[in-house]
């Protein structure tokens, strides 16, 4: 995986927290792609915007996989599509389990209720 990675543990010792770091449209779909395999408790941390690649229709650019405790970290930049095209897909989806974003700002995906 070409992101920063680092480890540390939880409070009192408990849970590993594992923290990511990513600044392109690939480090974050690696990111996402090692989750199952990083564990529960991952903050990945955005660095800078990120633009996605169209993927069209009601496909999805980045796909969460069913993990727990998911922190997504915007740091106030914007993960999206270059234009509002209709083509553009879905930013996220999430596949089960729980994952927070905080301080992102999504734009120009597909809504899907």
């Amino acid at each position: 995986m070409g992101v920063s990675v680092s480890h540390g543990s939880g409070r009192g010792g408990g849970r590993r927290l594992v923290t990511v770091l990513v600044g392109t449209e690939q480090e974050l779909k690696d990111a996402v792609a090692e989750l199952p395999v990083l564990g529960d408790d991952v903050t990945i941390e955005v660095k800078n915007d990120i633009t996605l690649t169209q993927v069209g229709g009601s496909n999805t650019a980045i796909s969460i996989p069913n993990v727990a405790g998911l922190v997504i970290n915007g740091n106030g930049y914007t993960i999206g599509f270059a234009s509002s095209d209709s083509g553009n897909g879905r930013c996220f989806k999430t596949n089960g389990g729980d994952a927070t974003m905080i301080d992102l700002t999504i734009y120009n995906g597909y809504a899907v209720r």
